[in-house]
């Protein structure tokens, strides 16, 4: 089976269309305002797998940066080496735990990241649920997801927060 470079994060190894048309309240009653300041900003951010029900397609460890911005009610999470951008929704916010979501595709398959976290200043740590599913061509039902979950931690490089 072809190796996916998950690395850990899908969510930002893709380019994605981002539309500006994305709604001014992110989910649940949120507000971009919110958010807290320290989210925002360059994140060193380490990956090692938890469990997966597909063994060799995930990889184990990873190492990746995130650039977490804003652009008047929408947030992006960039990867600076790729140039990838996708938009992100928040899910859950309740003080320093942020729980964020993003849609996308990945070699003809459609992918869901879950990602949860809570920050403490210039780092965080957390989760991040992976859900790769495969259609089929006939009938365009799910015949495969293969998941993952991986723990997460972030060391703040520079922006909002760093002193």
């Amino acid at each position: 089976m072809k190796k996916f470079l998950v690395a850990f994060f899908l969510i930002f190894s893709m380019v994605l269309p981002v539309s500006a048309d994305t709604a001014k309240v992110l989910n649940g009653g949120v507000f971009v305002q919110e958010v807290p300041k320290d989210f925002f900003g360059m994140w060193r951010v380490s990956s090692d797998l938890i469990s997966t029900n597909t063994q060799g397609v995930f990889k184990t460890h990873g190492v990746d940066f995130w650039n977490i911005s804003r652009k008047g009610n929408i947030m992006y999470l960039e990867n600076p080496f790729s140039g990838a951008k996708a938009s992100i929704s928040i899910c859950e916010l309740k003080g320093s735990y942020i729980k964020f979501e993003k849609n996308g595709s990945f070699d003809g398959q459609k992918l869901t990241d879950k990602v949860a976290i809570t920050l403490n200043k210039n780092t965080f740590t957390g989760v991040n649920k992976l859900k790769l599913d495969t259609f089929s061509d006939y009938d365009n039902k799910i015949i495969r997801s293969n998941v993952a979950t991986y723990k997460l931690t972030g060391e703040k490089i520079s922006g909002t927060g760093l002193k």
